[in-house]
């Protein structure tokens, strides 16, 4: 006997749950499961069709009954484990795994997100969301904890939020770790997407701890809703922000960024200016960031940060503790996610110096800044950037680390039926940064690819160094095609996911690192 809420899973002596969906009502499949030999229905609306034999229970909510049976069936495992839930627009998976990762030096600790769930550094199941239903939540808590799992890292997304995957799961520590533009389809303004992520915060456990960045205009709303007491904080030192500040005025130095610097930037060397989504279609982290004044009592910061080409170097600062990192993970947003993860298992009880030594240790993140080397003369990463700060981040660190004379130049595409208002501003911060982009898309699902570089298209102002290609694959070609010895080829959207959405569903796919190393090995031997 098991518990569902597909009728199509349905078999003799389950439980069915009549769950209202985004796409289509539960109860109206109930027959179904009562001709597949559901034993019990569990349903909220009338009239119900009763079958001989079948028990019928009437709630209220089919959500809150499904989540809390899903608990119970399961033995309610994360009673028992130290669970750590990040959410925030950006970062998701890379905090999560960094704490994966790490923490398992002091205890162990699964991983369940965007890239599937994990122990030990293998893969238990493939991922089919960011934040799995209730009752796969509750089955991969189980599971892990039965291969001796003592905690889990888990990324929160907005739906699973709204839509109540994880009420019922007992999160020790929440982990905020920025706020930008991203799924406006859903959710239609701003506001109503903050509102979604933070509920999250609203509605933990009085004794657990909330991690929150600092550095961000959203921070006191999240302090504010916090249901628990314990609230710790992270950020820069003042004069890192100042330095990044710095950086990113010294993006716009390449020839026809002034527009682009007008937009996004204020001129001053300490201020970035934060501009509304409505405003600008767009806001950075960096751009949000130094809107707050420096805090001199943030629990957890950076300090002297050094930024290389295949390594950053800062000081973990907490209290007294001055603890010196080195790690392969590149880029600003990655001391984030690093001083996010950080003081999270630091509050978990792992001492901060170990903590400090697992950050040099760290394995590469599947599809997160990924290098694919086949030995080739230029340089090729992949990455899941996806959202307009998404590509800011990456595009902007890449771009200060490079070496003179390089040239970087990226594949940058478009979902299919989501969030049209994003499509200009992902090509335009693509345009400003590289020397050439190859428009393309990815996960079309019905919507017709040409129209989808179409928008993009508008993004671009020197369409001189652009190439429009919808077909990902042959996109992915033609950008190894362009590169020359000493340069960066940068492959944005899919990163190692396994899938495609197309106009019948989900489809196989073998990801961008697949084909940026086959495009290698034939560019190698002459045959591109």
């Amino acid at each position: 006997m098991k518990l569902c809420f597909d009728s199509r899973k349905v078999e003799p002596g389950d439980t069915f749950f009549c769950i209202k969906g985004t796409v289509t009502d539960g109860h109206l499949y109930a027959g179904t499961a009562a001709d597949k030999g559901a034993a019990v229905i569990v349903y909220s609306d009338e009239p119900m069709e009763k079958r001989p034999g079948v028990k019928y229970i009437k709630v209220d909510d089919t959500v809150e009954a499904l989540d809390n049976a899903a608990r119970e069936f399961f033995g309610d495992p994360s009673r028992d484990m130290v669970v750590f839930g990040v959410t925030g627009t950006n970062g998701k998976t890379t905090t999560a795994r960094i704490i994966s990762q790490v923490f398992s030096l002091y205890r162990k600790c699964g991983f369940m997100g965007t890239i599937g769930l994990t122990l030990d550094g293998k893969t238990i199941r493939e991922a089919s969301l960011t934040t799995p239903d209730a009752l796969t939540v509750q089955e991969s808590l189980a599971q892990v904890k039965s291969m001796g799992g003592e905690a889990m890292a888990m990324e929160i997304s907005a739906q699973g939020i709204t839509q109540r995957r994880v009420d019922c799961v007992d999160f020790d520590c929440g982990i905020f770790t920025n706020f930008t533009q991203d799924h406006l389809d859903n959710y239609g303004t701003m506001e109503n997407y903050f509102n979604a992520k933070k509920r999250f915060f609203q509605s933990m456990k009085k004794d657990g701890t909330a991690v929150l960045n600092r550095d961000i205009q959203e921070f006191g709303s999240l302090r504010d809703a916090c249901s628990c007491t314990n609230i710790v904080t992270y950020g820069l030192d003042e004069k890192d922000r100042k330095g990044l500040a710095q950086a990113a005025s010294a993006d716009w130095t390449r020839p026809g960024s002034g527009d682009f610097k007008d937009k996004y930037y204020d001129g001053t060397a300490s201020s970035v200016s934060h501009v509304s989504a409505e405003e600008a279609g767009v806001t950075t982290a960096a751009s949000a960031m130094t809107d707050n004044a420096f805090d001199p009592e943030m629990d957890y910061r950076a300090s002297d940060i050094v930024y290389e080409v295949g390594k950053t170097s800062f000081n973990l600062c907490h209290g007294d503790q001055v603890c010196p990192v080195t790690t392969n993970l590149m880029g600003s947003y990655n001391v984030y996610n690093l001083l996010a993860a950080g003081a999270a298992m630091d509050q978990m009880g792992m001492d901060l110096q170990d903590i400090a030594e697992g950050f040099s240790h760290i394995n590469q993140i599947p599809g997160r800044m990924q290098a694919v080397d086949e030995g080739q003369d230029f340089s090729l990463y992949v990455d899941y950037a996806h959202t307009p700060d998404g590509y800011y981040q990456i595009l902007s660190a890449v771009r200060n680390l490079m070496p003179e004379g390089s040239r970087l130049i990226v594949v940058a595409g478009a979902p299919g039926g989501r969030d049209h208002s994003k499509r200009k501003e992902l090509a335009e911060i693509a345009g400003e940064f590289a020397d050439f982009v190859v428009l393309t898309t990815y996960d079309v699902r019905s919507e017709n690819p040409d129209d989808i570089v179409v928008d993009l298209l508008t993004g671009i102002k020197d369409v001189n160094k652009c190439i429009s290609e919808s077909n990902r694959i042959r996109a992915i070609r033609r950008a190894v095609a362009l590169a020359e010895p000493g340069d960066f080829v940068f492959i944005l959207n899919k990163g190692v996911e396994s899938f495609m959405y197309g106009p019948d569903g989900r489809m196989p796919y073998k990801g961008d690192d697949y084909y940026g190393a086959q495009a290698i090995r034939e560019k190698m031997e002459g045959q591109l």
